[in-house]
């Protein structure tokens, strides 16, 4: 009953509201506005004869300017609307803070990007300090030990500081990092002799870690949001804290990613995609697993941080704290792929947590350790998805070229075309196997973790309250698992057909050559013909040139 209440009066108040906006803000062609003027202009285009509505471009370019015209309507709307109104304004609960601990990003080498991860190695010189220091093993041993033999299952790559930061890391690499974060691991995670992933952890700086916080507290005004090509969005104060609150977050995440991509380039960077990222936010109020239904402030809260709060994941290994992928339809102003957030009530997930003490006094920053050690190699296994995605396309990509310019196709096109396939055709193979295999070892050195999907606790009760059945709770492993293979086996009965495809195509055009080649031959034979024919008749012998005797003999026979 308090939900229908709120919802309830938030309507009464909204359509009080609109009665007063309207009073202020007249309707389109009511004014003298420029778009009342365009809106006018059409009224009368429409009352003239058919004979004089020409040109025709121009009635569309009004029409067009009209369109545009109810964006800023709409958008002059949005500022006379009521500050208090709920359904267009985001009111943030006193209580209620979120603080951004870490965030992890994954990326893959398989054997295409062998050479890239090498050449990092040495463009970063991330061995220097720590084998002078420490007289560790260089990355590339180790990289070569995981790939020619079973080798290390995991190795620290690197651990880069920012050169104000006073952390505690004497085998760091001392340089300015991007501005919130305060220092960056790179763990390298062997997954088989032909796959090795690099998982970035990345650490707030304290100055830092409020500034989600700060914009979602902050005044947030109506935008018009002009886009490339297509009508402007008219967001009111409600769809603005929506997008600046998410922007903030995308920033953060772009930062980490474009890192990733200039310093540890390898195959989603290739392919100009998003890479794995996984953040870690703590709430002070609001909390996943609550018993009560969570009121409308606090849902648009969740909903501006870009978190979905119905349907998640979790895991026993972390209680209390919720596994949410990123929306894009949701989240306007976080537009990238292969998002994840990890998100829970502070004070209980810390609560929670198990021997947070190895880490100090049990605390957030703590927890993102503890969080960090714990999803590393799940991590992996997510980034696998985007990888198949990835190959998908790719092969689809090729498919489809190929289809369309097959009556074109010169010898270096189809070169190409085989060296991409190729490319492909041998990351496949070796990753094929080896994802079986590091999903069906036995013996780890890394934590393992499950996830289930559940419903939220509060939902959860309301079905149970209306006599519904909830719905029920699935090991996501095990799926993730069971996907993964099929798609990697459908992956290679396509890489063989296309394989085949190929090989037919090669031939073919080789075929092709062979006869193009054969006729150039012919008129390379005939224009040596023509050139010795000539030069014949040029010689002389008698003083006279051959060809001259041959006419004077021509005309000789004629002439009896």
């Amino acid at each position: 009953m308090a939900v229908s209440d709120d919802v309830g009066e938030a309507v009464a108040r909204s359509r009080a509201s609109r009665e007063r906006v309207q009073q202020t803000v007249p309707d389109v062609g009511d004014a003298w506005r420029w778009y009342d003027v365009a809106q006018r202009l059409q009224r009368f285009s429409y009352k003239l004869p058919k004979r004089y509505r020409r040109p025709r471009v121009a009635f569309d370019a009004l029409s067009r300017l009209v369109n545009l015209g109810y964006a800023y309507h709409q958008h002059a709307e949005n500022f006379a609307w009521d500050h208090d109104d709920p359904m267009y304004n985001l009111h943030v609960p006193t209580e209620e803070h979120v603080k951004n601990i870490g965030l992890w990003v994954v990326e893959l080498f398989p054997p295409s990007e062998f050479a890239s991860l090498t050449a990092s190695i040495h463009k970063n010189a991330w061995d220097n300090q720590r084998q002078w220091l420490l007289g560790h093993r260089s990355n590339e041993e180790f990289l070569h030990d995981s790939r020619v033999t079973r080798g290390v299952e995991w190795w620290n790559l690197a651990t880069i500081a920012d050169v104000d930061s006073n952390i505690f890391a004497p085998d760091a690499t001392r340089e300015t990092t991007p501005r919130p974060f305060q220092s960056i691991d790179l763990r390298a995670i062997h997954v088989g002799a032909g796959l090795t992933a690099v998982v970035a952890h990345f650490r707030f700086k304290e100055s830092s870690s409020d500034d989600l916080d700060s914009v979602l507290h902050g005044p947030h005004e109506p935008r018009l949001i002009h886009q490339n090509g297509k009508r402007p969005v008219a967001d009111n104060r409600l769809f603005s804290a929506y997008r600046t609150t998410q922007e903030v977050r995308a920033a953060q995440h772009d930062t980490a990613r474009a890192w990733m991509k200039k310093r540890c380039p390898g195959f989603f960077a290739s392919h100009d995609e998003p890479q794995l990222l996984l953040d870690l936010l703590l709430l002070d109020s609001s909390s996943p697993f609550q018993q009560e239904p969570p009121s409308r402030d606090e849902r648009e809260t969740i909903r501006a941080l870009g978190i979905q709060n119905v349907l998640f994941f979790s895991s026993e290994s972390l209680p209390q704290l919720a596994l949410s992928v990123q929306s894009v339809d949701l989240t306007p102003g976080m537009p990238a792929r292969n998002t994840w957030t990890l998100w829970g009530n502070s004070s209980a997930s810390v609560g929670a947590a198990e021997r947070l003490d190895i880490y100090g006094e049990p605390s957030a920053y703590g927890l993102g350790e503890h969080v960090g050690r714990l999803v590393r190699s799940f991590l992996v296994k997510l980034s696998l998805n985007t990888f198949i995605d990835v190959s998908e396309r790719l092969y689809s990509t090729s498919r489809d070229e190929a289809r369309v310019g097959h009556r074109s196709f010169t010898t270096k096109s189809l070169d190409a075309l085989r060296a991409q396939l190729l490319t492909l055709s041998l990351d496949l193979t070796s990753i094929t196997d080896d994802v079986k295999s590091y999903w069906s070892r036995k013996y780890v050195t890394e934590p393992e973790i499950e996830f289930s999907r559940i419903t939220a606790p509060w939902l959860e009760a309301a079905h149970r309250e209306h006599g519904q059945s909830p719905i029920p709770a699935w090991n996501f492993n095990k799926h993730m698992q069971k996907e993964q293979l099929k798609r990697l086996r459908m992956l290679r009965e396509a890489d063989a057909e296309y394989r085949g495809l190929l090989a037919t195509v090669a031939s073919l055009g080789a075929s092709i050559d062979a006869s193009r080649l054969g006729r150039r031959a012919l008129w390379a034979s005939i224009a040596s013909l023509v050139v010795a024919v000539v030069a014949v008749l040029s010689a002389s012998v008698t003083g006279s040139s051959i060809g001259a005797d041959v006419w004077m003999f021509m005309q000789h026979l004629l002439a009896r």
